[in-house]
């Protein structure tokens, strides 16, 4: 091993060590592979996880396995399911139908009642309700702090 101040616990090959040196006076640079070589003074090291964080393995996820994603777009059969009312009257009670004719347009960012008119019987009318949203994907990351990984290869 090189002359250092430090006492480094040996790490044997497939060992996985993480460093955060930040803000710490006299701490050695371990932002790459070869800073970590020499540090040591042995091994050949790779970065480690980068972008991921980690969990337990022998259960359900195998060691070495990845998955997840930093950002989903929910598709229909992800979102809770919910229902939305609607209330309208369909019949004046002399057989003629009342439907929605036009939006009456938005008051401070508020939709204003519809205004409404008189069909005779033909066709079908629906009540419907308006899209919203803009199909982002959106943030899956749990609270992090990052660090450099590295595992021993050789």
């Amino acid at each position: 091993m090189t002359d250092n101040p430090y006492k480094y616990p040996y790490v044997p090959v497939g060992g996985i060590i993480e460093w955060d040196g930040t803000g710490l006076i006299g701490a050695p640079d371990l932002s790459t592979p070869e800073k970590v070589a020499a540090v040591y003074g042995y091994g050949t090291w790779e970065r480690y996880g980068t972008d991921r964080v980690t969990v337990g393995a022998g259960g359900e996820y195998a060691a070495g396995s990845e998955g997840g994603e930093a950002a989903h777009k929910l598709t229909a059969e992800e979102i809770a399911y919910h229902t939305h009312i609607q209330y309208g009257i369909t019949s004046d009670g002399n057989g003629n139908r009342i439907v929605m004719t036009k939006t009456a347009g938005k008051l401070s960012g508020a939709i204003q009642p519809q205004t409404y008119g008189y069909k005779s019987n033909a066709g079908s009318e629906y009540l419907t309700t308006e899209s919203a949203g803009k199909s982002a994907a959106h943030n899956n990351l749990q609270p992090y702090i990052a660090a450099y990984r590295y595992r021993r290869i050789a």
